[in-house]
């Protein structure tokens, strides 16, 4: 990810973590890099599957905690953010119309 849509996302969330509401200085992929594969890259960044969170919200979500249950408070999170009723296949259809 680049350091402009980093630094975007950072403002559009109000430097706020979505989590914990500490002050935010990450940027947290919702469904990990790695789920999307080689056709998906430039997907992976899309404004839509990325979150602010503080560092300790991070390092918990990076160590594990994301997958499964907590990737599904995730997707409701969009469903508040955007509106949609996202499943990982429905966020993957959004991202790549």
């Amino acid at each position: 990810m680049n350091a402009d849509l980093r630094l975007w996302i950072l403002q559009r969330d109000h430097w706020l973590c979505l989590e914990s509401g500490h002050l935010a200085t990450t940027v947290h992929h919702i469904i990990p890099r790695s789920r999307y594969g080689k056709k998906g890259q430039g997907l992976r960044d899309d404004e839509r599957n990325l979150i602010s969170l503080c560092e300790d919200c991070h390092l918990y979500k990076d160590g594990g905690a994301h997958r499964t249950l907590k990737r599904k408070e995730h997707l409701l999170l969009l469903h508040g953010r955007y509106g949609y009723k996202y499943d990982e296949l429905r966020i993957l259809e959004v991202l790549n119309a």
